[in-house]
Order: C-alpha cells, then sequence, then structure tokens
C-alpha cells in the first residue's frame, strides 16, 4: 500500500460491499481532484499575492511609478499619469479576486492581458536599447538585471496560462 488511494479503498473493502465507497472527506475522493484543487490554491495564492504586493508598492509613491512608465517612451505624459493612479488599483483588486476566487475568471482575464502588455512594453524597450527600470515592484527590486525581468514575467504568465488551463478542465461544461 504505497499511495492514499490504495489505502482508502483498502478501508473501503473491509466489511463493506465494494460498491459502496467511504472516504474520510470529498475532498479526497479523488487525489487527481485533490492534486489539481492544490495547484489551483497555490497558483492562486501566489499570484494573488504577488499582485497585491506588487500594486501596494506602486500605490505608495504614483509619482515614481509614473516616472517608470515614462521611461518606455510609450504613452503621453497624461496617460501615464493616468496609468500610475489607476493601475496599482487595478493589480490589487484582481489580486484579491484571485485569492477569493471571486469575479476569478475577469482577474484571469485581466491580469493575462495586463502581463502580456508589461511583457512586450519590456521587450521594446530593451530592443530599442532604452536603459530602465521596470517598475514592478515599486522601489522594492530597483536594480533588477533584465533578463530576470523577462524571465519573471514569462514564469508569471505561464502561471496565469496554468491557472486558465485549469479552470478549462474542471469546468468543461462552463463557458469561459
Amino acid at each position: 500500500m504505497g499511495s492514499m488511494e490504495e489505502a482508502f479503498r483498502s478501508l473501503n473493502t473491509a466489511g463493506n460491499s465494494p460498491k459502496k465507497e467511504i472516504y474520510p472527506h470529498p475532498v479526497f475522493a479523488r487525489s487527481s481532484d485533490y492534486r489539481i484543487g492544490m495547484l489551483e490554491l497555490g497558483l492562486r495564492g501566489f499570484l494573488g499575492m504577488i499582485f497585491v504586493v506588487s500594486g501596494a508598492l506602486k500605490v505608495w509613491s504614483p509619482v515614481q511609478f509614473q516616472q517608470d512608465i515614462l521611461q518606455y517612451q510609450l504613452l503621453p505624459y497624461m496617460a501615464t499619469a493616468l496609468l500610475a493612479v489607476y493601475l496599482p488599483w487595478l493589480e490589487i483588486l484582481c489580486g484579491i479576486a484571485l485569492l477569493v476566487r471571486k469575479y476569478y475568471r475577469g482577474a484571469l482575464a485581466i491580469l493575462s492581458v495586463l502581463m502580456g502588455v508589461f511583457l512586450l512594453a519590456y521587450l521594446q524597450a530593451l530592443w530599442r536599447g532604452i536603459q530602465l527600470q521596470c517598475g514592478c515592484f515599486g522601489e522594492l527590486f530597483r536594480q533588477t538585471p533584465p533578463w530576470v525581468v523577462v524571465v519573471r514575467n514569462l514564469f508569471f504568465l505561464e502561471c496565469l496560462t496554468v491557472l486558465w488551463f485549469l479552470l478549462l478542465i474542471r469546468s468543461p461544461s462552463k463557458k469561459v
């Protein structure tokens, strides 16, 4: 008896009919569902906290965040001012939505688009030879090497992709 599922099966067949299965908790009914659930919970918790902390660090210094956005040389001054004020709050709200699984699909969609845009904006700045600090975590990681920023953003985007995939396989009958 190597696995937990085999142990539960042996408990189920001892003195009971083989048709009726007794599990200590519905979560343990199928170990693959349990593992998928734990993966989803871990990713939601990790990404939710990342976006809440990232947004909170930028909320405290919108002027510095606006300067970080201006470094990319993509948007006019007024657009960067609006982004510097509202984008951190959007990140915080989406992070909370991931944590509590309320408005989950919307939060996943918004964060996936944001991560894609962040990654493309950073890559275009690197390609154009612009020396910049990404501003992803406010003042916390100011001197992060460019390759670390790209790998980190790709990792976050991949985690969001896994959450989308888990959403699709766990609720195939619902439209996503």
